[in-house]
C-alpha cells in the first residue's frame, strides 16, 4: 500500500529524471575520452587473450543490456505500469552500456593506443543513443477507479 503523503511520481517526472540520468552517463563517456587523452601511457603490446577477454566482457554487457531493456519495457506495459521498476531497470541498462566503454578504457590504458579504446567507446555511445528515453517508454497510468 502506498503512502498518500509520498505519491508515485508522474510519468512526465520519470521521463525527465531518466533523461537526466542518460545525459550523465553519456557525459561520462566524454570524460573517459579526455582522461585517456590526458593520461595516455606508453604504447605496449597487449596479449591477445586479454583483448579477447575484454571484448567478450563488453559483448556480454551489451547482451545483458538488451535483456534488461526488454524487462524494463515489460515493466512499463500493462494496466498499471511500474515506473519505479522501469527506472531501476533503465539505470541497470545504462550501467551495463557504460561498462562497454570501461572495458575499452582498460584496454586503452594497458596498450596505450586510442585504437584499442575507440571501438568500445563508439559501441557504448551507439548503445546510449539507442537507449535514449522517449515519451512512449513512460506512458501515463490509467486513472484510479
Amino acid at each position: 500500500m502506498r503512502d498518500p503523503e509520498h505519491p508515485v511520481p508522474s510519468s512526465r517526472y520519470a521521463l525527465r529524471f531518466q533523461r537526466l540520468l542518460w545525459v550523465a552517463f553519456v557525459w561520462s563517456l566524454g570524460i573517459y575520452l579526455i582522461l585517456f587523452l590526458l593520461l595516455r601511457p606508453a604504447q605496449e603490446e597487449v596479449p591477445m587473450a586479454l583483448v579477447a577477454s575484454l571484448a567478450a566482457a563488453a559483448f556480454g554487457c551489451a547482451v545483458a543490456a538488451v535483456l534488461v531493456r526488454r524487462a524494463a519495457a515489460a515493466a512499463s506495459q500493462g494496466r498499471r505500469p511500474d515506473l519505479a521498476r522501469r527506472r531501476l531497470l533503465d539505470l541497470v541498462t545504462y550501467g551495463l552500456t557504460e561498462a562497454i566503454a570501461v572495458c575499452g578504457l582498460v584496454l586503452g590504458f594497458l596498450g596505450g593506443r586510442l585504437s584499442y579504446f575507440l571501438p568500445f567507446l563508439v559501441a557504448s555511445l551507439v548503445g546510449f543513443l539507442l537507449l535514449l528515453p522517449r515519451t512512449p517508454d513512460y506512458p501515463q497510468p490509467p486513472p484510479a477507479a
